[in-house]
């Protein structure tokens, strides 16, 4: 059993057996996002926080935090209700070190494929695979445009942002593993994930009709010098928007 904030209501957590229940306190019979709550975890989603701090319920942007919003990017993907831009779907293999990847992302909820997913294979022990199918081996990171969108998305400002998150969940219906929003980025803005991820997230641009160009980059450390031909390998290896040779003189 999960419960929602200040005793608002409980449910099942997931809905493996026959069935699944979910209660509502009295006080909050009318409250629709009570009701939104606790089918997200009968849907076998956890609690949605916020990096850095203690509270399980900070992100704003979900439901399974205290948003009166939609799921967030890490959830919808979980449910199977939303999968990644043609081509954003990155790992290890498609994401090489200092090689930038380049993406015109939709809001959220305005495509199915409306997100990027990147998955950071390089920092599995020994490139191991998935050995778990309920809780992946490091955390994977999901970069989406938030906008206001009335009924459904009243986010609390910021909005119209592109929002990072991560969540070790799979997808398969038994994965109960929370999600945490790691960054809200305005145009301009980036957000760096600590070695080993290395992880680089750049907003271009952020337009009112709702898209934003965002760059997704992978670094090989803090500094372009990383030993080697590093300084001359034609790579952004520490991600900083500056190719190798025209850093030299700028």
């Amino acid at each position: 059993m999960s419960p929602a904030p200040v005793g608002i209501a409980l449910a099942s957590v997931g809905c493996t057996g026959t069935r699944c229940f979910a209660w509502i306190s009295g006080r909050r019979s009318n409250d629709l996002t009570a009701y939104m709550h606790e089918t997200g975890h009968n849907l076998g989603l956890q609690h949605s926080g916020r990096a850095g701090s203690s509270f399980e319920y900070a992100d704003l942007s979900c439901t399974m935090g205290l948003g009166l919003t939609c799921f967030n990017a890490a959830n919808m993907w979980r449910l199977g209700w939303l999968s990644p831009l043609p081509g954003a779907d990155l790992t290890g293999d498609t994401l090489g070190v200092g090689r930038p990847r380049r993406f015109s992302l939709p809001s959220q909820n305005s495509a199915p494929q409306s997100l990027i997913r990147i998955d950071p294979t390089w920092t599995y022990p020994g490139r191991a695979m998935l050995d778990s199918e309920t809780v992946a081996p490091a955390p994977v990171f999901y970069v989406a445009l938030r906008v206001k969108d009335p009924p459904f998305e009243l986010l609390d400002p910021p909005a119209d942002r592109v929002y990072v998150y991560t969540s070790q969940a799979t997808q398969a219906a038994n994965s109960y593993v929370g999600t945490f929003v790691q960054a809200i980025l305005d145009n301009g803005e980036e957000f760096r994930a600590e070695m080993p991820y290395g992880l680089v997230v750049r907003v271009w641009s952020v337009s009112s009709g709702g898209s934003a160009i965002v760059s997704i980059c992978r670094a090989g450390g803090a500094s372009e010098a990383q030993g080697g031909n590093s300084c001359s390998d034609g790579r952004d290896n520490d991600c900083d928007g500056l190719v190798v040779g025209l850093e030299a003189v700028m």
